[in-house]
């Protein structure tokens, strides 16, 4: 599983493990997930800007400080290559950041990924 897809698929995780009444936080998640999708149409910079734009809601609702965190660092771990040269290095070090949290929060994640590239 490449990056972008795994970002999908830990977003959308992420989801089921939040309160349906929180819809800021499922809009801007959902909104994560679809990175593989602006990927296609080689358009990742419209992707952050939509992101962007879809945690900016009036009657905004926090989660817990753990699980707000967590959401926001989804959204900075998609975009550790964003603007510059793809590293899977990076992207693999930025991971195992982002795994202890998923862990923490008992959010399951896929066993297989390849950060080779998007």
């Amino acid at each position: 599983m490449y990056f972008c897809q795994f970002i999908k698929v830990i977003a959308n995780n992420t989801a089921k493990k939040i309160p349906k009444e929180y819809g800021h936080q499922h809009i801007f998640l959902a909104t994560i997930a679809l990175m593989p999708l602006y990927l296609e149409i080689k358009s990742l910079d419209l992707w952050e800007a939509a992101c962007q734009n879809a945690h900016i809601e009036a009657g905004y609702q926090p989660l817990s400080d753990e699980m707000e965190k967590l959401i926001y660092d989804i959204f900075d771990f998609a975009r550790v290559n964003l603007y510059c040269a793809y590293d899977k290095n990076n992207a693999e070090t930025e991971w195992l950041e982002l795994k202890n949290q998923l862990i923490k929060q008992n959010i399951i994640f896929p066993d297989y990924y390849d950060f080779s590239h998007w």
